[in-house]
């Protein structure tokens, strides 16, 4: 949250809400490995797991089997999207490359460099 906090002041307000949503998943981490430790110590259920071979049963918690980091939600987190102008800009860029490269009286070395421009976008 401090480090959110310092991005707002240095006028990063993207960065601010990138580590606010870290943050939040931190403490819901937190949050359920706390409620998991919790349900062990005052309800530890148990399964059996395979068959009664020999007479000997191996028992399992259940609690085991669930990964505490990964669980709940993932509030908070945020995707970076490319602004709208950027995307046009992008666009306009590959249709004037896709015009040059259409042109007749382009050099096959200056068409093949075309190509190549356009196969990485």
């Amino acid at each position: 949250m401090r480090q959110a906090s310092r991005d707002l002041d240095n006028g990063k307000p993207d960065e601010a809400a990138n580590a606010q949503g870290r943050a939040v998943e931190m403490i819901q981490r937190s949050i359920n490995k706390i409620k998991l430790e919790d349900f062990i110590l005052n309800e530890p259920q148990i399964a059996d797991r395979g068959e009664d071979r020999d007479k000997r049963k191996q028992k399992e918690h259940l609690s085991n089997n669930e990964n505490v980091e990964y669980q709940g939600t993932s509030s908070g987190g945020s995707i970076n999207m490319p602004d709208s102008n950027k995307i046009k800009s992008a666009s306009k860029i590959a249709n004037k490359l896709y015009n040059r490269y259409n042109q007749e009286d382009r050099s096959l070395k200056e068409k093949k460099y075309l190509k190549n421009l356009l196969d990485w976008y």
